[in-house]
């Protein structure tokens, strides 16, 4: 496999022309689908299509309030793994969005590991495997996969309409923390700015984002926060969520996304964590640092990874265990 790697915002030109010269592109994203995974795919496939391509959408996971008010039209695919090889065998581009790490596609990694069709990513994170791809765009310092969507689409000279720049602004907004983070920069707002010209609302996506939550899950998040437990004088706050709560508020496991950001609202928090038991004995940790501490650092001794300041893997174990073995790694980092 001939790899070519970029790390620059803006993309090579090889890679131009075969996104370009694609008919039958297939995108695909990480599990547990966020804004910029789903933004950035539908920003992408829009674009491809009114060039004349015909883009298929598929996800491993479904991300129901994402898909409800970005996708009315059904494009994006909940896909099972027999589906994605279908899809694959007659496709002539597999485009991997928003993540470099093949085990991050869920039950759709073999699929695409094994498909013999041409494999290009286009990622913000840091790479597990440069050379697992035909072609690689990584650039880790950009605060979302949705900028260089946005910044592909320049290249290719594709004129944003609102419907591109809608999920491309949930992409940028999402990554950002609605632009509260420290990434964003100002690369953000005038891409921001460029977006909302083009027809994005802010307003509405905020609400559609933020203020739509279902009862059961509103109750769901008062019950994970009266639950926080802190370590090393309130540097450290973490919380769980157990698959008995999710059946109790009657809520899908996709519908907690977003809850470890109300961590970091707890004053002098360094460290903020949030497992999530996805099944009995396995479970999803978020990390997330307010401060100078690299959870991706820490991330990464559990065979995760991400970002500096927001990372995540899986873990198997009892559930005395994996908090005992995860805080234990925390504090070490807070030392």
């Amino acid at each position: 496999m001939t790899n070519r790697f970029s790390d620059a915002s803006t993309p090579p030109g090889d890679f131009v022309d075969r996104v370009a010269a694609a008919r039958r592109p297939v995108l695909l994203t990480h599990i547990y689908p966020d804004g910029d995974a789903i933004g950035s795919q539908l920003a992408l496939a829009r674009a491809l299509a009114s060039q004349g391509a015909e883009p298929r959408i598929l996800i491993a996971h479904p991300a129901p309030l994402l898909q409800e008010f970005m996708d009315p039209e059904g494009v994006v695919v909940v896909a099972s793994e027999e589906h994605a090889v279908e899809a694959l065998a007659t496709s002539d581009l597999c485009l991997i969005l928003d993540t470099s790490d093949y085990a991050r596609l869920g039950r759709l990694e073999r699929a695409a590991r094994e498909s013999n069709v041409l494999k290009y990513c286009i990622d913000h994170h840091l790479c597990v495997d440069p050379t697992a791809f035909d072609a690689l765009w990584s650039d880790p310092s950009c605060p979302a996969t949705g900028l260089l969507v946005l910044s592909l689409l320049d290249t290719l000279g594709i004129r944003i309409t609102a419907e591109i720049a809608e999920p491309l602004f949930i992409a940028v907004a999402t990554d950002t923390g609605w632009f509260r983070f420290s990434n964003a920069t100002a690369l953000v707002f005038e891409s921001a700015s460029r977006l909302v010209s083009a027809g994005a609302d802010p307003a509405y996506l905020h609400r559609a984002l933020f203020e739509n939550s279902s009862l059961g899950r509103t109750q769901m998040l008062g019950e994970m926060l009266s639950s926080l437990s802190s370590q090393a004088g309130g540097r450290l706050v973490y919380s769980v969520v157990r698959q008995t709560q999710l059946g109790r508020f009657g809520i899908p496991l996709e519908e907690i996304d977003g809850f470890i950001d109300h961590l970091k609202e707890v004053r002098g928090a360094e460290i903020l964590i949030l497992f999530v038991e996805v099944s009995s004995g396995r479970y999803k940790v978020s990390l997330r640092s307010k401060g100078r501490r690299d959870v991706h650092a820490m991330a990464s001794q559990f065979g995760g990874g991400g970002h500096a300041k927001a990372a995540g893997f899986r873990i198997e174990g009892s559930h005395d265990d994996v908090v005992s073995r995860v805080v234990s790694a925390a504090l070490e980092v807070l030392q």
